[in-house]
């Protein structure tokens, strides 16, 4: 098991990653990340473990997901009984409405 200083630094480097996959990350953070990472040899070194741990997972991933392992169900059966249900509401509403003194 890693010490807590050691655990702290790959948590950091953790977030990092996590952080600049976003390409509207601002500049500021940016800047802040290259601080962090030249500040100490072991922040690059951290850092450049966690990014080979996300690109060896990255690789089942894609594998599982063009081999068609998940499907989103579709939900386009739904769409006509939806429409009657509304139209439904709308006709009795209307009548309520209309009866109503």
């Amino acid at each position: 098991m890693k010490s807590s200083p050691e655990r702290q630094r790959q948590d950091t480097a953790t977030h990092w990653y996590v952080r600049l996959q976003n390409p509207q990350l601002p500049a500021s953070e940016r800047i802040d990340f290259r601080r962090w990472l030249d500040s100490d040899p072991a922040n690059a070194e951290a850092f450049h473990d966690v990014e080979l741990l996300w690109r060896k997972l990255d690789a089942p991933a894609h594998r599982l997901a063009g081999n068609g392992w998940y499907h989103r169900p579709s939900l386009s059966h739904l769409r006509g009984p939806a429409l009657a249900a509304c139209l439904l509401g709308l006709a009795i509403g209307g009548l309520l409405w209309w009866g109503a003194p």
